[in-house]
Parts: C-alpha cells; structure tokens; sequence
C-alpha cells in the first residue's frame, strides 16, 4: 500500500474501497495473496485470504470489512528484485570508491 496505517471506517467499507483510501497496492505488493485478519468472537485472529486479482477481474466478490479488520499486503517478486538492485547498486559505488 502507498500509506499504510490506521484508517476509521465510518461506514460500510469493501475491502477495495479500503485499499484505495490507503493509495491501493504498489507494484510490490502481492496481488493474489492479501490477507485480512479478523478477530473471532473467541479472541482469536483468523485470516482470511484473498485474491484481488480476481477481485479485479470480476471473478471473486469483494468483501466487506468488519470494525477491527487488519489488511496485509505482503510483498512480491519485484520487491525482492528491487531489494536485490539496490544492494547491487551499493556494491558497485562501494567499488568504485574503495579504488
């Protein structure tokens, strides 16, 4: 997400709808593994995975958030990437200046 954080909900919100407040998904973000986890009558926190890609496409319905809901993004192949490049990057001007 583009900000992530604390959002109050002062209505019924879709998952969508929430991703979107928060600047939608990066192109780091996971697309067909976004969680939210809900805490269950019971005390206990239960994930529920979703695709949005599908979301997207019209192949799965969107979900509507419940007070307390958290949204996970998890990152992507292109994170890893990115994280990669950059360390190389570092190493090539630790090189260059180290000569």
């Amino acid at each position: 997400m583009v900000t992530p954080g604390i959002y109050e909900m002062t209505r019924r919100m879709s998952l969508t709808e929430a991703l979107a407040k928060a600047g939608y998904i990066t192109k780091f973000g996971d697309r067909k593994n976004v969680n939210i986890l809900r805490l269950q009558s019971g005390g206990q926190t239960v994930p529920i995975k979703v695709n949005i890609k599908d979301v997207e496409s019209g192949k799965a319905r969107d979900l509507f958030l419940a007070p307390g809901d958290t949204i996970i993004v998890p990152g992507n192949k292109f994170k890893t990437i990115d994280k990669f490049m950059g360390l190389v990057s570092l190493a090539a001007w630790m090189r260059v200046i180290a000569q």
